[in-house]
């Protein structure tokens, strides 16, 4: 868990994703289970500490003569982890084979689907297989090329944010913590900007900077050759108009209490654009766009899967047409099958609408399907920038190499050979 005295006095809270993990696997096996199930341990984990993990979780294993019932839907995991795979469907199991054998031979469709669909790092697509109620739309669209130009749209300039943190209610004392650090980067017209780096590395913080919901310290943000930094709320709306987010919960992101129509109608709404008649027939073109079947429109956000909440998002995100769209983790929480249909949305829809994306990720092998660039944060900063085929093929920063030999690849014969730090 790392500074072992300091972590057993330390609660819940202050520690960190990965540490709360480790607590659980520690008092897991300090019973000395003949049985461990494991239920999704890595999901919410950046690449790093997920590989921690799952070494841990092997050298427990193995130390213990443990039997390990791992529940995931990350096949790359099960890749280097598991020796035999059951998969389910609809609450049944369909195909059952030893790990190598169901990675080379499939049998059923579904789990050739959920092979087909998971994102490579050491592999470049130009489109991933799509899931079957898309795929009569999809199967028409040809491999998406990139419109990028060399017109620079947002700069940042020397930006930094920070946030104080007190170290109990009563004390003076504050920590500050640098969250962008002197970060300088030029986002083209067009391009879909990849933007890695592990959880708490300032990925998050940089683009909500963009939009307003974070403030500054210091540094500027150029937005067509104006800096927003010093905008008023008034110049700070007719921004927000051109820029919008998608985010990382689609569970926690939607107003509960409104139906999908009145969400996706919401920017219209507030801007003043449309109202009545003009904005139900808007919602309900975007909600085609989206691939959401617009009869749908008075359903409430529980009535939809975690997949079809994310497209309502986005749906939101397009109302206002937009110039570019800032994705923090759009796709993190979502199963592999529904993440390849929200990923192939995204694509396409920025050929259409010739949008700019800032894309955040953990997931280097998602950046590489959607990104044109990569960045790569660390602690505040960007450490690399390249093309995105740059960036796998040819990494300089030990960082950015670690990052790709975190990432567990999807074929056994590979993965079981890697040895990580």
């Amino acid at each position: 868990i790392g500074d072992d005295e300091k972590s057993l006095h330390s609660y819940p809270h202050q520690l960190s994703g990965g540490m709360k993990q480790r607590v659980m696997i520690a008092s897991a096996v300090s019973a000395e289970p003949k049985i461990l199930i494991a239920d999704e341990p890595s999901t919410a984990l950046d690449v790093i500490i997920q590989a921690k993990v799952l070494k841990l979780m092997k050298k427990e294993l193995v130390k213990r003569g443990m039997t390990l019932i791992f529940i995931t839907h990350d096949l790359s995991v099960v890749a280097g982890l598991c020796d035999r795979v059951v998969v389910m469907y609809q609450g049944k199991i369909i195909e059952t084979a030893p790990v190598k054998k169901l990675f080379a031979e499939p049998e059923h469709e579904y789990t050739k689907k959920l092979l087909s669909a998971v994102p490579r790092v050491d592999k470049k697509v130009d489109r991933l297989m799509m899931n079957e109620q898309t795929r009569s739309r999809d199967d028409s669209v040809e491999s998406i090329k990139s419109s990028s130009s060399n017109e620079t749209i947002i700069s940042f300039k020397d930006l930094h944010v920070e946030f104080e943190k007190r170290n109990g209610i009563f004390s003076s004392h504050k920590e500050i913590t640098k969250a962008v650090n002197g970060v300088s980067l030029d986002l083209y017209k067009g391009e879909v900007l990849g933007l890695v780096g592990q959880s708490g590395s300032g990925k998050s913080t940089l683009i909500r900077s963009i939009a307003g919901l974070v403030k500054s310290k210091s540094g500027s943000i150029y937005y067509d050759n104006k800096d927003v930094l010093p905008a008023n709320q008034k110049e700070l709306r007719a921004i927000r108009r051109k820029i919008q987010m998608i985010f990382q919960d689609p569970y926690g992101s939607l107003n509960p209490r409104f139906v999908a129509g009145r969400i996706i109608a919401e920017p219209l709404i507030n801007y003043g654009l449309m109202s009545g008649k003009d904005a139900y027939k808007k919602v309900r073109e975007l909600m085609e766009l989206v691939q959401l079947d617009p009869d749908w429109i008075n359903r409430y956000p529980h009535e939809f899967s975690g997949g079809q909440r994310q497209r309502i998002s986005i749906a939101r995100a397009l109302a206002l047409e937009p110039e570019i769209l800032l994705c923090d983790e759009p796709v993190s929480a979502l199963d592999v099958l529904i993440q390849t249909d929200v990923l192939n949305l995204l694509k396409e829809i920025r050929s259409r609408m010739n949008l700019t994306m800032l894309f955040v990720s953990h997931d280097l092998a998602v950046v590489r399907y959607v990104a044109d660039r990569v960045a790569v944060m660390k602690m505040g900063k960007i450490v690399e920038l390249k093309t995105a085929d740059d960036i796998y093929a040819k990494a300089e920063h030990p960082y950015t190499q670690q990052l790709l030999d975190a990432i567990p690849i999807p074929d056994p014969s590979v993965e079981q050979k890697r040895i990580r730090c």
